[in-house]
């Protein structure tokens, strides 16, 4: 569908049935936003994400919106999401 006001929010921790990154990349080609998860559901196990191979799918599309992240589960929320933020700007280097 090509429409202005219509898009997928690319919710990376969403896809449980397949390889998360093979979903990912059918995908993000609709997307118009994004969320960054620590995990990533991998036939239904929850895995670290893998961010050079994610941010290596989204420089290869033409994604061009925000990419917001996001933390879940127990600790310290400040220490999360400073040392995730941290590995998503090492990964885009």
């Amino acid at each position: 569908m090509d429409e202005d006001w219509f898009g997928l929010v690319l919710g990376i921790g969403s896809y449980s049935q397949h390889d998360p990154y093979e979903e990912i990349s059918k995908n993000i080609r609709h997307a118009v936003n994004g969320q960054l998860k620590e995990n990533v559901n991998h036939f239904g196990t929850q895995k670290p994400v893998d961010l050079k191979r994610l941010m290596a799918l989204i420089r290869d599309s033409n994604y061009q919106g925000y990419l917001p992240i996001e933390t879940l589960g127990p600790g310290n929320p400040f220490e999360k999401v400073s040392g995730f933020l941290a590995r998503v700007k090492a990964a885009l280097q």
